[in-house]
């Protein structure tokens, strides 16, 4: 079964399934690349699902007490 990644970024999502090389992702070696051999599957977040922007950003009450509930069940 593959693992899943859950990303917030549309373009980091564009650029791991493009086979090009851009000056920006050079870093990015292809070897590793697990992607196109189906190891990981990319899955896009929207902002408002993002339970870590309890701890980086700026949220109102409704959306911290959502994502710390979101949090608690995953505790055992």
């Amino acid at each position: 079964k593959p693992t899943t990644l859950l990303i917030g970024n549309k373009s980091a999502i564009d650029l791991a399934h493009s086979p090009v090389h851009h000056q920006r992702s050079q870093h990015i070696d292809i070897k590793y690349h697990k992607i196109a051999d189906g190891t990981i599957v990319m899955a896009h977040v929207s902002t408002s699902d993002q339970r870590a922007h309890i701890l980086t950003k700026v949220v109102d009450s409704s959306v911290f007490h959502r994502h710390v509930a979101g949090l608690m069940c995953d505790v055992p």
